[in-house]
């Protein structure tokens, strides 16, 4: 999203995982999907990488912009 020019839609995303992770105690887990009743599944799945992405492009653009 943040690459396509949603920037404040992807890091209103990014926020919304982050405090899902945080607020649910799976700092050192990364559920691929948690139902309404709060399980999990995936325990260790590795989408939760996509944060690296998130950096990239806005250190990127951070260049650019220099």
């Amino acid at each position: 999203m943040i690459q396509v020019g949603l920037e404040k839609e992807g890091l209103r995303l990014a926020e919304t995982v982050v405090r899902q992770v945080y607020e649910n105690g799976l700092q050192f887990r990364t559920p691929e999907a948690i139902t309404a009743v709060g399980t999990f599944r995936a325990g260790h799945y590795l989408r939760a990488m996509a944060i690296w992405a998130i950096y990239q492009v806005l250190t990127r653009r951070s260049r650019v912009a220099s």
